[in-house]
Formats: C-alpha cells, sequence, structure tokens
C-alpha cells in the first residue's frame, strides 16, 4: 500500500503500538449492557432530572425545620444516608435540599412547607432508595423511615443472560423503594434473594437485570417494618423490553452525533418517553426527545442526536421512561462521548497538522484524575466510515502510531504530514469502567 504519511516527521514520541492488541468489546447488541461506574444511584439521579426543571430555593419563603430517621429492615439505624427532600414549586418546578443522617440515623433538614405532595429519599450508604411520597409537613414534623424486606427472583434468558444483579423499583400511592439482589456467579439460574423496601403499599414495579434491560409488574404488596413480607413474581428476562446503541457500531463517538437506538420486545402502542443527558456534570441539561410509540416490531430503531455540548470524556445516557399503562419501567443505555480533532482538515501537500482529542479513561471524574492510556490513530486514503473491526487492517486501515493521554483522558500526537487525501479515527482501550472503542472519523482533504 502507498504511503499516506510522511513518517519522517514523526518524533520518537509517536510510537507504533507494541504487543498484544486490546481484547474486542462484546458482539452487539449486548455491548456495554453491564457497565457500570461507582456511582451511587446513578440510574435513579438521571431519571429524577430529567422528571423536572430546578426551582431555587426562593428568599420569600420562610425555612421550616423537619426531621426524622432511618431504619434497615432488621431494625439497625442507616448512618451516614443522604436525605433529600422535593417539595413541588409549580407545575414543572420544585424545591429541593438535603442532608445527611448521623450514627444513630437521625436527621434533620431546612426546608420549606409541604402542602400534598412533598417527597423525602433515603439513599443509605450500603445501597437503594428508601422513599416517601405524597407528604405534607409544616416545621417540626418528624418522619420515620423503616425498612421491611421483599422477596425477587430472576429467571435468565434472552440474548444476555449474565447479570450480576436483579435491580427492582417499587410504587405504591405514599412510598418508593429500590432494592436488588446480588447473583451469585453469571450462570446460575433462578437468582433469588430479599431486599430492604420502605413500609407500605404497593401496586406496581419493574425488575432491571441490567440498566438496559428489564420487566415491569403489578399487584398488592405491603410492606410491614423490620418483617419479611412476601415476594413480587419471578422476572423473566426472556421477556425483558431491552435497548442498546445499535449504531455508530462501537456506541461511541464525537458530541453532534446521530445515533439509533434499538428497542427489542416492546409491545405496540408502548409509550416511552425519552430523554438524554451527559453523566458529568450533575448540572448537565436534559434532553427531551419526547414520546416514542412502539410498533410492536420485535426490534425497531429510533434515531436520536447527542447535543454538541454533551461533555466528551464521558457517557451520555438514553433513557427510555415508560409512559402509558403501568408506566413502571425506565430503561437507559449508554453512548461513550469521545472526540478527536486534526488541526486542519483540508491543506496543501507537504503541511503538517496533528490530532487532539479527549477519551474516557479509568478513575478520571471532573477534577479527579484517572489512569492514562495509550490511543492510536489510524488513517485509511479517501473517505472512510469508522472501522467494525478491531484490529481495522484488512478494512483498508493503516496504522500510524500510539500516543498517551493525560490523566485528564486527553492526547495530542506530533506534527505529521498527509500525503494525500485520507481518513483519520482513533482506536482507544478499555478498562474497568469503558468498553474500548473508536472516536468518530474525519478527513483531511489534501490538495
Amino acid at each position: 500500500m502507498k504511503r499516506l504519511i510522511a513518517t519522517v516527521t514523526l518524533c520518537t514520541a509517536f510510537l507504533v503500538l507494541a504487543g498484544a492488541a486490546a481484547a474486542a468489546p462484546r458482539d452487539l447488541p449486548a455491548r456495554g449492557h453491564g457497565l457500570t461506574h461507582d456511582k451511587a444511584q446513578a440510574r435513579t439521579a438521571v431519571w429524577a432530572r430529567a422528571k423536572t426543571s430546578f426551582a431555587p430555593l426562593g428568599a420569600r419563603l420562610a425555612a421550616i425545620t423537619i426531621s426524622g430517621n432511618v431504619y434497615a429492615s432488621n431494625a439497625t439505624p442507616h448512618a451516614n444516608a443522604t436525605v433529600v427532600w422535593w417539595v413541588p414549586a409549580g407545575s414543572d418546578s420544585w424545591y429541593s435540599g438535603s442532608t445527611l443522617t448521623d450514627t444513630s440515623g437521625n436527621w434533620t433538614a431546612q426546608t420549606v412547607p409541604a402542602l400534598s405532595n412533598g417527597q423525602i429519599y433515603a439513599y443509605p450508604a450500603d445501597g437503594g432508595i428508601l422513599g416517601r411520597l405524597g407528604m405534607s409537613w409544616s416545621d417540626g414534623t418528624g418522619f420515620t423511615m423503616n425498612a421491611g424486606r421483599l422477596g425477587a427472583t430472576g429467571v435468565r434468558g434472552g440474548p444476555w443472560g449474565d447479570f450480576t444483579h436483579l435491580t427492582v423499583d417499587l410504587f405504591g400511592d405514599y412510598a418508593f423503594s429500590e432494592g436488588g439482589v446480588i447473583a451469585p456467579d453469571t450462570k446460575t439460574s433462578p437468582v433469588a434473594g430479599e431486599f430492604d423496601a420502605e413500609y407500605g403499599a404497593y401496586s406496581k414495579g419493574s425488575v432491571n437485570f441490567f440498566t438496559d434491560e428489564g420487566v415491569e409488574f403489578s399487584g398488592s404488596y405491603n410492606v410491614v417494618s423490620f418483617t419479611s413480607s412476601g415476594s413480587i413474581p419471578a422476572a423473566n428476562e426472556v421477556d425483558a423490553q431491552r435497548i442498546t446503541v445499535a449504531s455508530p457500531y462501537w456506541a461511541s463517538g464525537a458530541p453532534g452525533s446521530t445515533i439509533r437506538v434499538a428497542m427489542g420486545q416492546f409491545p405496540a402502542g408502548w409509550v416511552n418517553d425519552v430523554t438524554g443527558s451527559s453523566e458529568y456534570p450533575d448540572t448537565a441539561p436534559v434532553t427531551e426527545y419526547g414520546p416514542k410509540t412502539s410498533s410492536g416490531a420485535s426490534t425497531e430503531y429510533v434515531a436520536l442526536k447527542v447535543p454538541k455540548n454533551a461533555t466528551p470524556g464521558y457517557w451520555y445516557d438514553i433513557g427510555m421512561q415508560h409512559a402509558n399503562g403501568l408506566g413502571a419501567l425506565y430503561l437507559q443505555t449508554p453512548f461513550q462521548v469521545c472526540t478527536m480533532k486534526p488541526s486542519k482538515t483540508s491543506v496543501r501537500r507537504g503541511t503538517k497538522i496533528r490530532v487532539t482529542g479527549v477519551v474516557p479513561i479509568y478513575r478520571h471524574w471532573g477534577s479527579t484524575p484517572g489512569v492514562a492510556k495509550s490511543v492510536t490513530l489510524y488513517a485509511h486514503k479517501g473517505a472512510a466510515a469508522v472501522p467494525t473491526k478491531w484490529e481495522p487492517k484488512s478494512q483498508g486501515w493503516v496504522k500510524v502510531g500510539s500516543v498517551k493521554t493525560n490523566r485528564q483522558g486527553a492526547y495530542t500526537t506530533p506534527y505529521f504530514k498527509p500525503l494525500k487525501t485520507l481518513t483519520l479515527v482513533v482506536r482507544y482501550p478499555g478498562d474497568d469502567w469503558w468498553w474500548g472503542a473508536y472516536t468518530s472519523a474525519t478527513r483531511v482533504a489534501v490538495k
């Protein structure tokens, strides 16, 4: 193959990647479905941000004090649990605030009066959510949040089948709970156990095998404090609804990318409210894509555009909340946002360019530095699409070399001279947080 780049201009810091290649991601449609970050209640936090806009605590409103305590199902206090309160401030906005429990499980919060629909959520340090809904309170009101236990069973099946957790959401008029059952391995079936749930009556719920795969159920369930209170119906994974990013192939790319989300086993007429949000920062705006009604096909697709201000180096999460019928199931699937930008995209032959960008790296979160990784630059003559193979030589791609990111995931290549019009793309390996993937490709015209 003729040379695409004048390699004599490459400095020694830009080395050809040596050794074995990183393992390829799992085949679609399951890519990324089992990955999570060390972020408590990430899925629920995104749902809460999507359901409403926020209103600041108005100075005109007199602050009051409420208090309470939080206990686990074994009657021990939840120390250092986060407690969040919400009060409606209008048709589409809320006041909110948070505090922590002490070593005895007690908490006190400065809030505003709630007339009828105040909400209080406790996030125990060991996971799960306990919620009180439809509450009213005034100065001095106290709340006791006591957990009981419910049983849950998950039966493996369908195309994925290797879940490690069952996550159960329960909905009642005055209570909400989220709890989980841990699988002993990725093969045992059924998976069964008990989880903590806030005391009260529930009428529906959902079971997630992964954040992007789950089923919903209805029934009457009464949780009694500090007591085992029966079980929810067994959830069979073969019956699950599931979503995943079907394209781009690696479920990764630049801000502004158009993605296609595959939806599997959604009944005809099922309506989802579709939203999107960057994982970081927490204040990132939520994109409302609007309701999408299923046709009932075994697999169907919806095209969505990732905002141009999506944060590189993180997931952009697509959420689908069931909005009619039971309306209990929330699914979320990630798209990895990464960048690759040539310094020029139209040059005369012999002009030097370089490439910069950002990719996700393990443990980088906000100002916390991560673990640097090597990324690989590839070139293809003329115009070309992003490779669909981890080793892309057979698809006409030439390996240019590798360079290491900094601890925020940013990379810069040395200067090089394109000899003819070509397309560039960067590949990055996976780690304990992110699957290996490619950036979007960019064409550089040489005159």
